[in-house]
This record gives C-alpha cells, sequence and structure tokens, in this order.
C-alpha cells in the first residue's frame, strides 16, 4: 500500500475536523469548502479507502444519513434526506497505528489494533443473530407443518382439505 505522510496528514485534518463539528459530521459540498486541499474523502480516492480496509479494516469516515435521525423523531423530517460524511469511531489510534507504520517503518503485524476485535466481535454477533433468527423460522415452518398435517391451516388453525393450495379464511399458501 502506498500511504504517504501527505496522506496521513489530510486523514489527520479531516478527522479532527470533523471531531470539531456538530454530531461529528458535515456534508461533502461543505467539507470541499472548509478543506480544500483535503481530497481523501472525495469519490476518485475510493481505491485509497478500499486498500485501507483491506489492509488494516481501518475506516476514517463513514457516507451516510445524519446521526441525528438515530435520536430524535423531531429531526427526522429536517434530516431525513441529509447526506455526508460521519466521523468513525477510535480514529485517534487508527491515525497514530499508521503513522507508526508509515513514519517510523514498524511492523503493522507486532502494533495491537483493538478495532480489529471489535469489528471481529461484531461480525461474529451479527451471525449468531443470524443464525438464531433461522432456527425460529424453521421451527415455525415445522410447527404449521405439523398442524397442517393435522387437517389444519398453519397460520390460522382453521380445518381445511389437503389438496387445497391456498388457505380458504386467510390466503396464505401452505409450505
Amino acid at each position: 500500500m502506498s500511504l504517504t505522510y501527505e496522506d496521513l496528514r489530510m486523514w489527520r485534518d479531516l478527522c479532527e475536523y470533523l471531531n470539531q463539528s456538530w454530531y461529528k459530521c458535515e456534508e461533502a459540498d461543505y467539507l470541499y469548502t472548509k478543506l480544500p486541499s483535503c481530497t481523501v474523502y472525495r469519490p476518485e480516492r475510493r481505491i485509497h479507502r478500499r486498500e485501507l480496509w483491506e489492509n488494516w479494516q481501518i475506516q476514517f469516515i463513514n457516507w451516510g444519513g445524519h446521526p441525528i435521525i438515530r435520536y430524535s423523531e423531531s429531526a427526522y423530517r429536517h434530516y431525513k434526506k441529509w447526506r455526508g460524511w460521519t466521523l468513525g469511531k477510535d480514529w485517534e489510534i487508527k491515525i497514530d497505528f499508521l503513522e507508526k507504520v508509515v513514519l517510523l517503518s514498524v511492523n503493522p503485524d507486532e502494533l495491537d489494533k483493538p478495532w480489529q476485535r471489535a469489528i471481529e466481535k461484531a461480525r461474529e454477533e451479527r451471525l449468531r443473530r443470524e443464525g438464531e433468527r433461522f432456527r425460529q423460522e424453521e421451527r415455525a415452518k415445522a410447527e404449521r407443518a405439523a398442524i397442517f398435517a393435522e387437517g389444519f391451516c398453519g397460520w390460522c388453525k382453521v380445518p381445511v382439505a389437503f389438496l387445497m393450495m391456498d388457505c380458504p379464511n386467510c390466503g396464505k399458501s401452505y409450505e
């Protein structure tokens, strides 16, 4: 990966600016006027951001909606169409890591990467939830099939004929 001192300086400037902003986010056009020399967030630098993610799982900024809509329903109407860059978590630790790797030529395998543990933990939790949801769906299907085998609709428990494709009461198809 070809990360230079100038790239690191731009990342630090951008993160420090977003850290001082309200809700740690800003629209792309506003960033362009406030930080004209910073180019790391622009679309043409997407490859640079992808390399950071693929090599070290580092993501400083996220593109998306305004963070306030997660906390306030009254602000939702005003900010629902807002799109911009939001500062990610642990940006200081990630910048320090990159400075050690690029400027001090430290082996990246010898350095601590706490954000990778958090990413792996979140991934494991997501897989666990998906597995649990899949098991619940399979249990529900099996219960409906058992009820249908007894001659009742698996959804509304109304007696049905075995050759029918849809329940005459609720209209759902048999699985």
